[in-house]
Formats: structure tokens, C-alpha cells, sequence
């Protein structure tokens, strides 16, 4: 498979990936891009999750320092950190220092504390994420798909990128999406398929609109590579969904 690979893909760059304490999976997520020639790989520390995501993002950043094939996307809440919890000035010191991508959720576990994903209580995260032009990532189904068209028809400049999407044969409302909001991408990971297979989305709506993602550590990135070469996408396609969509959206991001 990997000897494949390196014939059709010129780099692999996986966008939906979790690390879980990681300083201690650090080289497991190492071997395993070794092992499909993941050129880079943008993680998540799933314990932001929990009720101190900025010691985690810390974390984070402290376990990929110097490895320029870990992209870390930090945990971004409405009210930025302490102590002057000033989201606009905390996002642009963190894209000064390098961050190109970021993540949220409306909840936090295990205290069940809430950012829920609308304007009223997320608009300035929106207005300058929108101003930044910094990705978004967001798991599906923590977000519904409601509140995404809301929040992306008030901010149309927003570029998310929606992980997890599952198994749910025609995805009407996911299309309806795509169609409406071009700042909407969509990321091909195991569980996702859907009708018609990759391809006929990349022919409705381009293959610019969407990446690549191994689902690790839960799935097992064999088969999302596998999906993604056998999806029948014609080789810019290919190429595009591979690398170098993801590759455009970091490069744009502005200071």
C-alpha cells in the first residue's frame, strides 16, 4: 500500500487526527505516518476537551516542538485565556508564533460547560477567525448542521472543516451546505461514504472543497488511504484532496 501510494501522491497530509496525552503518544502517531508515508499530520490533543483546554494546547505544542511534520491545531474557545481573556489579541499572538489551524467544540467534559457554536456567544471567535482566514475544525456530530449554516451565513468569510461525518448514504443537507457556503470543506475519513462515492462529490461541488483524513487513532489508516485511493478520483483530484487543498488553506492564513 505504501509503495502505491508514493507513486500517486506526491504528499499525504492527514487532517483528522487525536492524541491523547500527548507526550506519550507522540511516537506511535510517528510510526504510524511512517507506515502509509503521511508527508504531516495535524493533531489534536483530545484532552482539550476537558475544562483547561489551554493547558493542554500547551501540551500540545511542548509534544510536537520541532517536528515540522506534526501541524498542532489548539483549542480555541469564545473568551480566550486568562488572564486578560481577549480572544481577538490571543489568536493573533498565536498566528504570529506559527499556529495555521484551529479547533472548538460547544462542550466541554466532564463538567458539561458550554460554548454553544452561535453568534451570541461565539461572534467575536467567528469575526476573527474570518479576518485570519484561520481553518476551523469541527467534529461532527458535536456541531449540527443547523447551527453551521447560521453561523456560516452570518460570517461568510469562515473556512471550516467538518471531520467525522459518518456513514448516512445521500447526504441532502450536507450538499445543501456545500452549495451554499463556499467557505465549507469537508474532510474523507473511514467513516465517512456517501452516495455516489467520493467522486461524485468532487464532480458537484470540486475536488477543492475537500481533504484527507486517517480518523486516527480510532480507525485504521490502511483503510481510510484506501478509501481515498479507490474513491475513483480523477489524479488532480487526487492530488488536490490529498495535499494540497490543506496546503492552500494553511499558506492563506494572515497575520
Amino acid at each position: 500500500m505504501a509503495k502505491t501510494q508514493c507513486r500517486i501522491f506526491k504528499r499525504l497530509i492527514d487532517c483528522d487526527a487525536l492524541l491523547c496525552t500527548p507526550a506519550k503518544n507522540i511516537s506511535d502517531c510517528r510510526e504510524t505516518m511512517a507506515g502509509l508515508q503521511i508527508s504531516a499530520r495535524v493533531v489534536r490533543n483530545r484532552d482539550s476537551l476537558r475544562t483547561a483546554p489551554e493547558y493542554h494546547n500547551q501540551q500540545l505544542l511542548q509534544a510536537v516542538a520541532g517536528d515540522g511534520t506534526l501541524i498542532p491545531a489548539l483549542f480555541l474557545t469564545p473568551d480566550g485565556v486568562t488572564p486578560e481573556y481577549d480572544l481577538p489579541q490571543y489568536l493573533q499572538r498565536c498566528i504570529a508564533a506559527g499556529l495555521r489551524i484551529a479547533w472548538t467544540a460547544p462542550v466541554l467534559q466532564p463538567y458539561l460547560l458550554e460554548y454553544p457554536f452561535r453568534a451570541w456567544c461565539a461572534g467575536e471567535l467567528f469575526a476573527a477567525l474570518s479576518r485570519h482566514r484561520l481553518p476551523l475544525l469541527l467534529e461532527w456530530p458535536d456541531i449540527s448542521f443547523t447551527d453551521l449554516h447560521e453561523v456560516l451565513s452570518a460570517f461568510p468569510e469562515l473556512r471550516v472543516i467538518v471531520t467525522g461525518l459518518n456513514r448516512l448514504g445521500r447526504q441532502h443537507t450536507v450538499e445543501v451546505l456545500l452549495q451554499q457556503h463556499p467557505g465549507l470543506y469537508l474532510c474523507f475519513s473511514p467513516r465517512f461514504s456517501v452516495h455516489g462515492g467520493y467522486a461524485s462529490l468532487c464532480r458537484r461541488y470540486g475536488a477543492n472543497r475537500f481533504v484527507w483524513g486517517s480518523g486516527y487513532p480510532e480507525a485504521e489508516g490502511g483503510a481510510a488511504l484506501t478509501g481515498l485511493l479507490y474513491a475513483g478520483l480523477e489524479p488532480l483530484d487526487l492530488q488536490q484532496v490529498a495535499y494540497l487543498n490543506i496546503e492552500r488553506l494553511l499558506q492563506e492564513v494572515r497575520p
